[in-house]
């Protein structure tokens, strides 16, 4: 095996075994408006230089960590649900009731 393929192999092991890292690179980023993207960027980079959060910022970290890791909560806040029509969110606001 060539070093590159080891290289990926032993990354490929390790998201296996400890999860993905929960940074701008977790396919769950994507669950973030880009205003909760921007913040959470700003958050990391603190976080990463050592600095040590307020109780508000880790605070606000961890939930939008949630956001990455757990995605959108489906409720008419979700994005898709500006996709259903009229009748659809009837239905799916009778349904939560």
């Amino acid at each position: 095996m060539r070093p590159e393929e080891e290289s990926e192999q032993d990354g490929l092991k390790d998201i296996i075994k400890n999860g993905r890292p929960i940074d701008e690179n977790h396919p769950g980023f994507e669950n973030l408006n880009p205003e909760q993207q921007q913040r959470f960027k700003e958050l990391f980079k603190l976080k990463g230089q050592g600095k040590i959060l307020t109780p508000e910022e880790k605070e606000e970290k961890e939930n939008l960590d949630d956001i990455i890791i757990n995605g959108v909560p489906i409720d008419e806040d979700h994005p898709g649900f500006k996709g259903l029509d009229p009748y659809q969110k009837k239905r799916f606001k009778n349904l939560k009731n």
